[in-house]
């Protein structure tokens, strides 16, 4: 089959949308279809890709959060022109695609949703000027012109994917004649060889308690300062690993920000610490948190979103409200605590990332989806 995929991050642009497009379109690759992914053109250093997947990139506006349309359009544009493909499949919200443009396309359309513009700037409303970013601001004042751009897509791609129930009963809220099922629930998987407990290299004094994703405004992430200090007051042997991008003010010693490492350089950050940590105000699901389980690490995050549906309270991790940085801490200290408990909720969600989220599973289920249109 040949297939089509647009979006707008892709490596060396990661995130979220980025890790779910590039795992997406390799194993489906593996599958032996040829995979034609159209993105927009960033720059930096392109990684290691299937022989079966082609690589087009176009130009683009790049201004936070308006780049969605122009990259939707150019990269529609480009296909429309340049490729034959058996199915096309659209990536938001990295994109915005005007109804017209879907008039052009003339092939079986299908559309995942990562989550909705209304959610990453209702979150917003919960951070201070200091957690804010640029596109922060671009979310919280201009994303609700670009929401119309989701209604279209679920109004006109012949199928529709969601990555959680919450995701999905999020954007049927305010889509009238949608319910749920019109959607394909298929959550972003992991690759549970490469994130494995088998990566670990040392075993110190310190515990580790590890964070990934970026110091925006929804990451809850001086939540997290906050509840360290409230570890520090106990424990002296812990400390905190921040990796993602932005600026921070902080005064612990023991805190530890790396910004821009490699993905084998995370993989064994992974596998090195102790316990994963996810504070957010907002996450359709949280692909970091599928990281985090593969490597056998148990989790401590906020009960909101998608992330019940991923984390079970009590069984692969401990689910706390946002906005509290004391709940956050005493979750935080019962696995510093009591190793036993860190080592069964490791291992459990170990367990959940292989039976659930291998990238295996999930791109055969996304096969299914292209194969019953055409």
């Amino acid at each position: 089959m040949k297939i089509a995929l647009i979006t707008g991050e892709f490596p060396p642009k990661w995130g979220g949308i980025g890790s779910h497009c590039y795992n997406l379109a390799n194993t489906l690759a593996d599958f032996g279809h040829e995979i034609h992914v159209v993105t927009r053109k960033i720059r930096g250093k392109n990684p290691l890709l299937n022989k079966n997947i082609f690589l087009h990139l176009v130009k683009y506006i790049p201004l936070p959060v308006i780049f969605t349309k122009s990259t939707g359009e150019n990269c529609i544009n480009y296909f429309i022109k340049n490729i034959e493909a058996d199915v096309v499949h659209l990536q938001y919200q990295m994109i915005s695609v005007p109804e017209k443009y879907f008039k052009k396309i003339e092939k079986p359309t299908v559309s995942t949703f990562h989550g909705s513009w209304k959610g990453e700037r209702e979150a917003l409303k919960h951070a201070s000027l200091k957690e804010m970013n640029v596109n922060d601001f671009a979310v919280k004042y201009i994303s609700s012109y670009f929401q119309k751009y989701e209604l279209i897509g679920i109004e006109n791609s012949d199928e529709k994917i969601s990555i959680t129930n919450f995701s999905v009963n999020e954007l049927c809220s305010y889509t009238k004649g949608i319910s749920a099922d019109d959607f394909h629930v298929i959550p972003n998987g992991v690759d549970t060889d490469t994130f494995s407990p088998g990566n670990r290299e040392i075993d110190g004094d310190k515990i580790k308690i590890l964070f990934v994703g970026r110091f925006a405004g929804r990451k809850g992430i001086y939540d997290l300062l906050k509840a360290f200090e409230i570890v520090n007051e106990r424990r002296k042997d812990v400390e905190l690993y921040l990796v993602g991008r932005g600026s921070l003010d902080i005064k612990m010693e023991n805190v530890r920000i790396f910004e821009g490492i490699p993905v084998k350089d995370l993989v064994t950050m992974y596998a090195n610490s102790d316990i994963f940590v996810l504070p957010s105000y907002y996450e359709a699901q949280g692909i970091v948190l599928l990281e985090a389980m593969a490597s056998g690490l148990p989790c401590v995050a906020t009960n909101v979103g998608g992330i019940p549906e991923t984390v079970i309270d009590g069984s692969n991790g401990i689910l706390v409200e946002p906005r509290n940085p004391k709940k956050l801490a005493e979750a935080l200290l019962m696995l510093i605590e009591d190793e036993k408990l860190r080592r069964k909720y490791g291992e459990e969600g170990r367990k959940r990332a292989v039976e659930h989220y291998d990238w295996k599973i999930i791109a055969k289920r996304t096969e299914e989806i292209y194969s019953n249109l055409t």
